[in-house]
């Protein structure tokens, strides 16, 4: 038994170092990155900070989609309740996205369709259907959502092979959400 508990705290304190951030990371990117390898999609962090027990910060980000940066930011930190689980709740108490750069755009599937990055990214290719029906009874609580210094474009028709952020866009008189560009 005292085997036990000694392997239980060697645990609970490896688990709060940078090598245990940095295994993590690794390991979680590598697997996400081969489930997008199809989509031509991949996603990048440059560290992982924090505990996993109370919450973490992902440093330097970005998601790719068909070479052209759909999402970069500077920092994700998440601070949670990991106890509230044992109630079926995803309690998060504070989420802060700092310098996010998003970039919408149209891109082609695999069939040649036209469609947006964010809606290719997420789509699933599995077209098969659920004959269950479960309904998901967690309760999700966000108490502190703050978005520092974001900047939006949405470039409908890119016509450019250069990235989003580098495409001069054109000044317009009217609103246009297929040309919108917001810092």
């Amino acid at each position: 038994i005292i085997l036990l508990v000694l392997l239980i705290v060697g645990i609970f304190f490896f688990i709060q170092t940078d090598t245990f951030d940095r295994i993590a990371l690794g390991i979680a990117l590598d697997k996400i990155n081969a489930s997008l390898s199809e989509k031509d999609a991949t996603i990048y962090a440059e560290s992982l900070t924090g505990n996993l027990l109370k919450g973490f910060t992902l440093n330097n980000g970005s998601v790719k989609v068909k070479g052209d940066t759909l999402l970069k930011f500077n920092s994700i930190q998440a601070d949670y309740n990991i106890l509230s689980l044992l109630n079926k709740e995803i309690s998060v108490s504070n989420l802060i996205l700092k310098n996010p750069q998003i970039n919408i755009t149209n891109v082609k599937d695999k069939n040649d369709s036209v469609k947006w990055n964010i809606a290719y990214l997420l789509e699933s290719e599995d077209k098969e259907e659920d004959t269950t029906t479960s309904e998901f009874d967690w309760g999700i609580t966000a108490e502190n959502l703050v978005i520092e210094n974001g900047a939006v474009r949405i470039l409908e028709d890119k016509n450019s092979n250069l990235p989003i952020r580098e495409i001069v866009m054109q000044k317009l008189d009217t609103f246009q959400i297929g040309k919108f560009d917001m810092n």
